[in-house]
């Protein structure tokens, strides 16, 4: 998978030396995080049994789940509403 992170894992730095002599990145591997996992479990059963978004995500906030993080190092961004000419 492509991108930054996702929810569930954490991203493992595989490191080399580059011909200069610095340590740069070289891949990244996924890491399972325990805690996040069994959530993401858990939105699945409750799929597969019939829940909706809403629903679950209501279940989800009750229980007081923790949320993904947001990305910090991105700017946000807006939606821009077109009109048509026609």
């Amino acid at each position: 998978m492509t991108g930054g992170r996702t929810f569930g894992y954490v991203n493992v730095p595989s490191m080399v030396a580059g011909a200069d002599g610095r340590t740069r990145r070289q891949y990244v591997t996924r890491q399972i995080v325990p805690a996040e996992a069994a959530i993401v479990r858990q939105i699945f059963e409750r799929y597969a049994v019939g829940l909706g978004q809403k629903g679950i995500a209501r279940l989800l906030h009750e229980e007081g789940a923790v949320a993904p993080r947001p990305q910090q190092k991105r700017p946000a961004v807006s939606r821009v509403r077109t009109r048509s000419t026609c």
